[in-house]
């Protein structure tokens, strides 16, 4: 009978227990979540990571061989800075934007944060997307943040997902209207039409997919997955409802897509202010052809956080407009400064969240 009375927990054992299974299961969740994001993004090896490493200093070599790191110091240091300033206000504003389209989408999912919260996540995110090699840290934020509101974790994933997909077509909707307005873009890629249409479609068809597939195809999928085996067909179940989580859902389409033409628009202009800030007289409706195809080039896994890759893509555009070497490598450098300069704001931001 004692050693009854001993074995029994007590209430503070049984509240430590109770604390300690909810710890173990938050830190089980962002486990899952970490893992999730990374077989959305890609697994990232050591030796992928080395061969990154090796791509940007090659890259960057190659740049700094030909270039005149005098002249390139020279236009950085003439660039106005009135313009700058208004560049980093831009890149303020461009979390306050995405703030208000991941809002939308999580609201449509049964998901309210306080736009604030919103706000300091994707800040906070910046500053792991500038510091760790590759997009994946800042999403695993975002993720995790969603998760931690109340979102499952395959609702923080999908949201993420389409979150993407709508950016990337309304950039590809700059590129096909203003491709026809530029001839010396058009002049200098004459593959791009080809390019942009096919990967125009397979946006398309990725929207369609999980905003509006037919029925049919819903129901054909439901029963592939019905007779997959027992752990692969809990992975398929995950799947197909990451697919069809917007099904029909066109008022939460239009706003997000609505969004993200706000916020490319804000993109574009962030990257004339710093034209604009070096004298590169590039007229305004050319960076909606420069901009997107330089995102999409710098978003291939070839570099580590495009270093290399930047430069080269940006002396290859702007030569078009008979901008030097020099100052294409002081635009990209200027511009790479600046979203750094953003990501130390995240990390501030980050201490500040962990110590309350």
């Amino acid at each position: 009978m004692r050693r009854g009375i001993a074995s029994a927990p007590t209430p503070s054992s049984a509240l430590n227990s109770r604390v300690t299974e909810r710890a173990s299961e938050r830190v089980a969740g962002l486990s899952e979540l970490r893992d999730a994001a990374g077989a959305v993004g890609g697994a990232r090896s050591w030796g992928l990571f080395a061969l990154k490493g090796c791509a940007s200093a090659g890259l960057l070599a190659w740049v700094l061989f030909r270039a005149d790191l005098v002249e390139v110091w020279s236009a950085v240091r003439s660039a106005t800075t009135g313009w700058l300033a208004f560049a980093v206000l831009l890149v303020i504003l461009g979390p306050a934007i995405m703030t208000m389209r991941w809002h939308g989408l999580l609201g449509t999912q049964g998901v309210h944060l306080p736009r604030r919260a919103l706000f300091g996540s994707l800040v906070v995110a910046g500053f792991f997307r500038q510091f760790l090699p590759s997009t994946i840290g800042g999403d695993a934020v975002r993720a995790y943040d969603s998760w931690r509101a109340g979102a499952s974790k395959s609702v923080a994933l999908t949201v993420l997902v389409v979150d993407r997909l709508t950016g990337l077509v309304a950039l590809l909707g700059f590129i096909v209207v203003a491709l026809g307005f530029s001839d010396r873009m058009a002049a200098r890629l004459p593959g791009a039409w080809g390019v942009v249409a096919i990967a125009a479609g397979g946006l398309g068809i990725a929207i369609w997919t999980m905003f509006a597939p037919a029925s049919a195809l819903v129901r054909l999928a439901e029963q592939a997955v019905a007779s997959l085996p027992g752990p692969v067909r809990k992975i398929g179940e995950k799947a197909l409802w990451a697919a069809t989580a917007y099904r029909n859902r066109r008022g939460a389409l239009a706003p997000a897509l609505g969004w993200s033409v706000v916020l490319q628009l804000n993109v574009v202009t962030f990257y004339f202010a710093i034209a604009q800030s070096l004298g590169l007289g590039i007229a305004y409706h050319e960076w909606f052809v420069i901009v997107p195809i330089a995102f999409f080039v710098m978003l291939l896994p070839i570099s580590i956080n495009g270093i290399g890759l930047r430069e080269s893509v940006f002396i290859f555009l702007l030569g078009a407009f008979a901008v030097t070497r020099e100052q294409a490598v002081a635009f990209a450098w200027i511009e790479f400064g600046l979203f750094l300069l953003h990501g130390v704001a995240g990390g501030v931001w980050y201490a500040i969240r962990r110590s309350t």
